[in-house]
């Protein structure tokens, strides 16, 4: 009898939190930015030249923020490739990948980039 109950007990509850809107269960639908992280990605995956690479990077950049130029440094110095002009404010990130340093990025433009949070 007490395994009865215990079975009894395990199938009455609920498989869906009673605290979740109703609605559709699952995955939430794309965001605009994931959209737009999938499409770069896309884009970026078409070439393994580094200047290629870096000419279809700043132009769909430009299709989000107002930038003049981006630069390329690689980690050794030997490379530095610009796309556009370049202008008195300058943001630059460091290109970090588990770890391992694959050169600085820059985008330049003439207004300051917003601060970050």
């Amino acid at each position: 009898m007490s395994q009865l109950r215990a079975k009894q007990s395990r199938t009455s509850r609920p498989t869906v939190d009673p605290r979740q809107a109703a609605g559709r269960v699952g995955p939430a639908p794309p965001t605009q930015s994931t959209t737009e992280v999938l499409e770069l990605t896309s884009t970026l995956q078409t070439t393994l030249e580094v200047d290629k690479l870096i000419e279809l990077f700043a132009r769909e950049v430009r299709r989000h923020i107002e930038v003049d130029g981006v630069a390329y440094d690689d980690p050794d110095g030997h490379a530095h490739i610009k796309v556009g002009e370049q202008a008195l404010h300058r943001a630059s990130y460091d290109i970090v990948v588990d770890g391992d340093a694959l050169g600085s990025c820059a985008s330049t433009g003439s207004t300051p980039s917003p601060p970050t949070s």
